[in-house]
């Protein structure tokens, strides 16, 4: 798989490259290599960011260039189990969900309809249960912190947030309306909710 992806990039797809580097890296005691440039789009500091948050062993060395790097990983990045985020996740003292609504992404995700987030927001004010919202304007740094400390699920659909929720392990529950399956990997299972109703339905399950 080449890294410069042809059909957009995204949070996910910016992610889950640079763990498949550091493992590439971690494996072969060699460091790799990643172009600023990824088509013809700048996102050096995005890169630069991710690379903070991410809790590699000092073995893994990604480098990243400000010339085109010629790299092509064989294997699927989607494939490798994340390393974890540098903020570990503990029961918060409250028991707050993280969520994102207005996520973005290169596979033209659907987020919910203004119904279902009402839906959401009456049964966690009847439950006294904090709404959290992570992603932008936030900093990843943030928004991970948000995650690790003060959330005991993220809900949302499939973009940047999910993702970094992954790896921040906590249980990630993530609305899918046409796919319904889960096509990443990490170190949480994904719960694939069809809808908000299924998410309560689950989130009760779990925590009573």
């Amino acid at each position: 798989m080449n890294i410069y992806f042809n059909n957009g990039i995204g949070f996910g797809d910016l992610w889950s490259a640079l763990h498949f580097l550091l493992r590439k890296s971690e494996a072969s005691g060699e460091p790799s290599h990643i172009s600023r440039y990824v088509n013809e789009h700048d996102v050096g500091n995005t890169l630069e960011s991710m690379l903070t948050l991410i809790d590699a062993p000092s073995s893994a060395k990604v480098i990243i260039s400000d010339e085109h790097a010629n790299i092509s990983t064989n294997g699927d990045s989607w494939g490798v189990a994340y390393y974890p985020t540098k903020v570990q996740w503990s029961p918060p003292p409250l028991p707050g969900i993280a969520y994102q609504f207005d996520g973005k992404s290169s596979a033209h995700i659907k987020n919910p309809t203004q119904s279902e987030v009402d839906l959401l927001t009456r049964w966690a004010a009847n439950r006294a249960i904090p709404l959290i919202k992570v992603g932008l304007p936030l900093t990843m740094a943030h928004s991970a912190m948000i995650l690790a400390k003060y959330s005991s699920c993220f809900i949302g659909c499939c973009s940047g947030m999910s993702t970094l929720a992954l790896a921040t392990r906590v249980p990630t529950y993530v609305l899918e309306y046409e796919l319904k399956v889960a096509w990443w990997y990490g170190p949480n299972p994904v719960n694939i909710c069809p809808g908000m109703q299924s998410f309560i339905e689950k989130y009760e399950a779990s925590y009573g």
